[in-house]
């Protein structure tokens, strides 16, 4: 899950989103995760930016998506890239069982 990021733009753009997510979240962001085209290395110029956010339990999945909407929005309104977050509990997280999870592990770059 440890890869170099190579496009300078998106680089950028997940700095501001890490330091973001880390002033909203403090001590309860376990991890980032980039995955999806951006991090397999086919995206298109359609393609939308992948960020798996896993946080320390408990974790109400709608609301942290409405927690995490303006920060979305942001990022639309200043680079034009949609940025699909999605909030994930540690503990779903470090279960190996769930397909999708297993999916962002094996293809994800960590942030």
């Amino acid at each position: 899950m440890t890869r170099a990021i190579e496009n300078k733009q998106l680089s950028s753009l997940l700095n501001e989103l890490k330091a973001s997510l880390v002033n909203l979240y403090g001590d309860r962001l376990f991890s980032l995760i980039l995955f999806g085209s951006q991090a397999r290395g086919e995206a298109t110029p359609d393609s939308d930016i992948d960020v798996m956010v896993v946080l320390n339990d408990p974790v109400n999945v709608a609301e942290e998506i409405y927690r995490m909407s303006d920060i979305g929005w942001h990022f639309m309104d200043e680079y034009g890239e949609l940025v699909s977050i999605i909030p994930t509990a540690k503990s779903a997280f470090l279960d190996s069982a769930i397909s999708f999870i297993r999916v962002v592990k094996r293809e994800g770059i960590e942030l």
